[in-house]
């Protein structure tokens, strides 16, 4: 416990950017997130050799929230991603790609 507590309060001291050490600090998120989304990739291959798909589906999209997180991720992507978890919640929800695809039809009919 104690050692979650050291983690929790060292990720909160860089957490607030500190004057001069910008570039460090970028390149410890950087490597902070790349560790996370590893973690979580290595955890839904584990669940992927169990057959557990829901907690396979769930790991997915936390590994992907995880590498948006990434300095080094391209505003495209991210955008693309932002999308992608709005219209279908990142592939766990049936009912949000028709209702997105619902108010689409329903924008474009209005504006011709």
């Amino acid at each position: 416990m104690a050692a979650t507590e050291q983690a929790i309060e060292r990720d909160a001291a860089t957490a607030a950017p500190k004057a001069g050490d910008g570039a460090l600090d970028e390149a410890g998120a950087e490597h902070r997130w790349d560790a996370l989304a590893g973690g979580l990739r290595t955890l839904k291959l584990a669940m992927e050799a169990q057959s557990n798909q829901e907690r396979q589906q769930r790991l997915y999209r936390y590994e992907l929230k995880a590498r948006l997180r990434q300095p080094s991720a391209r505003w495209w992507e991210r955008r693309a991603a932002a999308l992608y978890g709005l219209g279908s919640d990142y592939g766990a929800s049936i009912i949000r790609p028709f209702m997105a695809r619902g108010i689409l039809i329903v924008l474009f009919a209005a504006l011709y």
